[in-house]
């Protein structure tokens, strides 16, 4: 006698599979044909992101534009519209299809733009807000505006556009966005300030004028005191400098700070207890610790998060990102946190040296060095009292070879001599399930009566 699984149990299968995945939205164009029970969870799957980007296209000037494209779709099948939550507009090129493309307000009025969850508007930088089409400016404002927003991402857009923004928006992300106001964009009174929760920040040029424009409360009024999550990017001297600012508006709400600094920003330094007087006075006026900054204000913070990469060489070439990482967790004076957890990227195919044979490496014998090093300022009770675990998460970029195993090797051997091993959590990055063995489970279990051995 077949099993007979309930459809709401079959249909929950579709949440396994990524809507953002090319192979996992054909698996969900077969599921919604196979059979009823799975049509509308794959629809919903399959139309709850509009994505609008001309970047494979805009060599061929006969293919329709992103917003003709969208546009066909909604009048050939306008039912779409009820599924559709989330919205991308990607325009980075050179040049901006965006500003040109004539049908893609009319398209984005099809939508039900009042229930837009969740909007990425991504620009390139040369691209300009004010010499967008009203139109299309209308339209864009229509989405800021939507009661349903809780998720926004903006790169190369004024600032001013959060002014417009309803009090449910809770994650926030700022690519290279204008921190300077923007008199064409008039803000809409509100009930009550945007509290933010989690927000991302990166700026090449001006993170400092990010941070300053959010934090000045009285002039837009976004609040960050009950932030909960932070990730910060820093790309030179300066960030190191205002990111305290930021650091002690949330002091009292931050559970996770995430934090990847540039290669360029990660100063080669002796260790912190021998940077005497006269170490600055040899090597100058500039003092690493400079570029360290103390996360003891933040109370309640539970996660340190930090990424870099470790065989990466700055414009000198210099690979110093994990000599500054080790030294940072040494320099913090006292923090609550439970969790350290240091994302390593690795391209030995790039790296000077064998991983294998440190003892002829002066390059890989210095990483195991500040590994120890990390690793035994993690497991100093003193600076966190309340630590439980050292998180290591590792990936190896290398094009041709997996080098996973080798570098696993490698870590491990470095924190087998710091003075609590059992701290440490070490593993590489997960490779994703495909999409094949997933559909072949769904089909398994949905067409049980088949024998063993129809599918490949």
């Amino acid at each position: 006698m077949p099993r007979i699984f309930p459809p709401e149990i079959l249909s929950r299968f579709v949440l396994h599979l990524d809507p953002d995945d090319e192979d996992d939205i054909q698996v969900l164009r077969i599921l919604a044909i196979t059979s009823s029970v799975f049509l509308q969870p794959c629809r919903s799957v399959i139309f709850y992101h509009i994505k609008l980007d001309d970047s494979r296209n805009h060599t061929n000037l006969n293919s329709p534009s992103p917003g003709e494209r969208l546009l066909n779709l909604m009048n050939s099948s306008p039912w779409v519209a009820k599924y559709v939550k989330k919205i991308t507009i990607y325009d980075v090129l050179y040049a901006s299809w965006l500003s040109n493309d004539s049908k893609v307000a009319q398209a984005l009025n099809k939508l039900k733009l009042e229930q837009i969850e969740h909007f990425v508007l991504h620009r390139g930088y040369r691209t300009q807000w004010l010499l967008l089409p009203a139109e299309i400016k209308a339209a864009i404002m229509k989405i800021f505006q939507s009661p349903a927003l809780v998720h926004l991402s903006v790169r190369r857009t004024p600032m001013s556009l959060l002014g417009v923004v309803r009090p449910t928006l809770k994650h926030l992300e700022l690519l290279e966005t204008v921190a300077n106001s923007d008199e064409y964009i008039k803000p809409v009174p509100r009930d009550s300030p945007l509290i933010i929760r989690t927000l991302h920040i990166q700026h090449a040029h001006d993170l400092r004028g990010n941070i300053r424009w959010l934090v000045d409360s009285a002039k837009n009024d976004v609040k960050v005191d009950a932030l909960e999550k932070l990730n910060l990017t820093a790309t030179n001297d300066e960030d190191f400098r205002h990111i305290p600012m930021l650091l002690e508006e949330c002091k009292t709400s931050l559970k996770t700070f995430e934090f990847e600094p540039f290669p360029e920003v990660c100063q080669s330094s002796p260790e912190l207890p021998f940077l005497t007087h006269r170490y600055l006075l040899t090597q100058g006026t500039a003092d690493p610790r400079s570029h360290f900054f103390d996360i003891a204000v933040c109370t309640a913070l539970e996660t340190l998060s930090i990424k870099v990469n470790v065989t990466v060489a700055n414009f000198e070439g210099d690979r110093n990102c994990l000599q500054w990482t080790a030294n940072f967790i040494s320099s913090i004076s006292k923090s609550n946190v439970t969790r350290i957890h240091v994302f390593l990227e690795w391209e030995l195919s790039d790296a000077p040296g064998d991983i294998e044979n440190t003892a002829s490496s002066l390059f890989f014998s210095g990483l195991g060095h500040y590994l120890r090093t990390l690793g035994t300022a993690a497991c100093n009770t003193q600076k966190y009292p309340r630590i439980q675990s050292l998180d290591v998460e590792l990936k190896s970029t290398n094009p041709v070879n997996d080098d996973t195993p080798h570098i696993m090797r490698f870590v491990n051997r470095s924190f087998e001599r710091i003075p609590r091993p059992d701290l440490v959590k070490l593993w590489a990055q997960p490779r994703k399930l495909s999409s094949l063995v997933v559909f072949r489970g769904i089909h398994r279990l949905f067409f049980i009566d088949e024998p063993d051995g129809s599918w490949p």
